[in-house]
């Protein structure tokens, strides 16, 4: 019921975007406008059958985008960023199906979908594009054909994950249903393993006593082959690097606690990565929003805040971790590198405002995310997105 309301609501905002195009009361930047109105017109498009709609209104609204809004937004499309908030969709997923508590299942599941939609979103503008092109402006299809490429290219380095995406089957049906018959398809983030007999793969190969069967049983038994090679040259220079992979990293850290002379090498890495910057009094090759992280404190230590107290270390991983202060009445979440120019960008988002990261500033401590009053964050659980060097990212749920 909730899903079609949404796409009901979009009629409504379709003619308000209309009227005020034709008012031309909207200055600046009108790439912004005109993705609205793509996406609102495109979701509205792939729906006729569930939600229909006055096919007037969807056209006049077209016809009004500039061929300057139609290029602002084109430019402006990352399909690098929608990629990898895909690729954090599955990993969501996952842990919305093996999750602490029903509340986290929930949170994840929410977070989970709201990626599968922006990729959705990103789908009906460019169904709408193909719609004004053929009503006669030129201008939209060399448009139209650069993002379909471009998602194409996408979608074959993303189907894989529909695998994960199998925890939200119930929410993907749902989605699936609601898109005319010739769009579900092509829409693999919605339909692709969306059977019920799919619902519970996630699940049961995360459990350690799940029975599986067929080509799962397969995959089980050979990713749970014990590894008997050693440590590669390779990984550890990933490991180095701030680059490797979590399966990698736990391998890694398994064979340190069984083989002291790894345990040694690794020792020696640290020392000698904190003896280069003593003796060449380099700057960390961080971003410009993060700064050095002071190494003391381990897991489930407090860390000091320039601006005030102490903190509480909530997450700690190899190349980065994050901290909880409250000061002042407010709270603040701090993202802190771990290891010099892993990296790369953070941010924080809240249930209230999933879309839009909450702003941070620069301190001796890390990247500092006020996030509110205390009062108003009980049972609150934030986002942490931390992008890596090298692209990867990670998701942190944050209990507040």
């Amino acid at each position: 019921m909730e899903s079609i309301t949404r796409y009901q609501a979009r009629k409504d905002e379709l003619e308000a975007l209309k009227a005020e195009l034709e008012n031309q009361a909207r200055k600046g930047d009108p790439g912004p406008v005109a993705q609205r109105v793509l996406e609102a017109a495109g979701d509205l498009l792939r729906r006729k059958q569930q939600v229909p709609c006055d096919g007037a209104l969807i056209d006049g609204a077209l016809r009004q985008l500039s061929a300057e809004g139609l290029k602002s937004y084109a430019d402006g499309l990352n399909v690098d960023e929608l990629k990898s908030r895909v690729q954090r969709c599955a990993d969501e997923a996952v842990e919305a199906a093996l999750p602490d508590s029903d509340e986290d299942s929930n949170t994840w599941s929410a977070w989970a979908m709201q990626g599968l939609l922006a990729r959705d979103r990103a789908e009906s503008a460019v169904c709408a594009l193909q719609h004004l092109a053929k009503l006669g402006r030129p201008d939209a299809t060399p448009i139209h054909t650069r993002l379909t490429a471009a998602l194409t290219k996408l979608d074959v380095q993303t189907k894989s994950l529909a695998v994960a995406l199998t925890a939200l089957n119930a929410s993907r049906r749902t989605e699936r249903d609601l898109l005319d018959g010739e769009f579900r398809t092509a829409a693999w983030w919605f339909s692709h393993r969306a059977e019920t007999s799919d619902d519970g793969l996630v699940r049961a190969l995360g459990s350690d006593d799940a029975k599986l069967a067929g080509p799962e049983a397969a995959a089980a038994e050979e990713v749970l082959k014990p590894r008997k090679r050693a440590v590669s040259f390779d990984e550890l220079f990933r490991y180095d690097l701030g680059l490797a992979t979590d399966a990698e990293q736990a391998f890694i850290a398994q064979q340190k606690k069984v083989n002291p002379e790894l345990a040694r090498a690794l020792a020696a890495m640290e020392e000698g990565e904190r003896a280069i910057l003593e003796l060449t009094g380099a700057a960390p090759q961080n971003a410009d929003n993060v700064r050095e992280l002071r190494r003391a404190a381990g897991q489930g230590a407090t860390a000091t805040s320039p601006s005030a107290g102490s903190g509480q270390v909530v997450e700690e991983r190899r190349e980065f971790r994050v901290l909880l202060f409250r000061r002042a009445a407010k709270v603040h979440l701090v993202v802190q590198p771990s290891r010099d120019g892993a990296l790369a960008a953070a941010a924080v988002f809240l249930p209230d405002a999933p879309e839009v990261a909450r702003p941070s500033h620069a301190t001796e401590a890390g990247l500092d995310f006020e996030l509110g009053p205390e009062k108003q964050l009980e049972r609150v659980t934030a986002r942490v997105v931390v992008t890596l060097k090298g692209g990867r990212s990670a998701t942190v749920a944050v209990k507040l």
